[in-house]
């Protein structure tokens, strides 16, 4: 009897994770819980049922209006660039990220000096304690 209810809880399971997501979620979450729902009332009536599998579709996650406003704007402004803004804009965002890069590297050489300046004094107090 617990065999069985673990094996509908993971029916159950793999019904919501191949439920799709081209419906809204409403419908597809009243959906799956009508399976679960019947699913239980078979297990309790003790016959066992086959389950279908529905695939899943993926789609796009809905952006901010506000993000979509900015790319909407950024491509408009690109269209009426010339060639060489074009290039300057693309310079200045390389530059960007090579100077984040830089800040990264940075911040790795400066933690990567602490620990070993902390590892050196591990390993004196290990020999003071050793002792």
């Amino acid at each position: 009897m617990k065999n069985m209810k673990i094996l509908c809880s993971l029916l159950a399971l793999t019904l919501l994770s191949q439920a799709s997501f081209s419906e809204s979620e409403s419908d597809s979450r009243a959906r799956v819980l009508k399976e679960a729902k019947k699913q239980q009332e078979l297990n309790a009536k003790g016959e066992p049922k086959e389950v279908k599998v529905v695939e899943k579709k993926k789609t796009a996650k809905k952006e901010e209006p506000k993000k979509v406003a900015k790319k909407k704007e950024v491509k408009k402004n690109t269209k009426n660039m010339t060639e060489s803004e074009k290039m300057s804009v693309e310079i200045e965002r390389i530059q960007k990220r090579v100077s984040e890069i830089n800040n990264d590297i940075d911040t790795y050489k400066t933690t990567n000096e602490k620990l070993d300046l902390i590892e050196g004094k591990l390993g004196d107090l290990e020999t003071r304690v050793g002792k």
